[in-house]
């Protein structure tokens, strides 16, 4: 049960990272059009 809980913490700090990723990426793309 502790495993499942750490993968789920695992789970959502990637999710958190790859969003904050996008975020920044989305409002770079405004400027210039390098993020696809």
């Amino acid at each position: 049960m502790a495993l499942l809980m750490n993968l789920l913490s695992i789970t959502h700090s990637v999710l958190t990272i790859c969003a904050l990723t996008f975020h920044i990426c989305n409002i770079h793309s405004k400027e210039s059009m390098d993020c696809v």
